[in-house]
């Protein structure tokens, strides 16, 4: 809840480059200062999960991360349009050898290129 945050926090957070590592560095400092306050009273095992879940959510999140900023690699890319081509070309001439009516073909045809292209297209969004 934003209304929960007072307005130095805020601004810290507007002007922090590494947001998720701040919100991180509070919520353990906030499990910290409440275990030695006596708020939170829970055995050591359980402590210890909870700030290895936290840490298992920041790994997971710099390769995260890692995977947006590398860019694919432009050959990979090339070829994978090349072999699409290829399969588009080649699709319904296969087809057509399998079913008795062209219309089939077309349609298997359309189909499969398609699910191939539309599957090709998600990651470059």
């Amino acid at each position: 809840d934003i209304n929960g945050l007072d307005e130095d926090s805020l601004l810290a957070v507007k002007n922090s480059d590494s947001k998720v590592q701040l919100a991180f560095q509070w919520i353990q400092q906030i499990i910290v200062e409440n275990i030695s306050s006596g708020v939170l009273s829970i055995p050591p095992p359980i402590l210890s999960r909870c700030f290895q879940e936290l840490a298992n959510g920041m790994v997971q999140f710099h390769e995260a991360v890692k995977v947006s900023t590398i860019p694919f690699p432009f050959p990979y890319a090339q070829t994978c349009d090349a072999l699409l081509i290829f399969h588009w070309l080649l699709t319904p001439i296969i087809n057509v050898q399998w079913v008795n009516s062209i219309w089939w073909s077309g349609v298997f045809s359309f189909v499969q290129v398609f699910i191939l292209w539309s599957l090709n297209s998600i990651p470059v969004e």
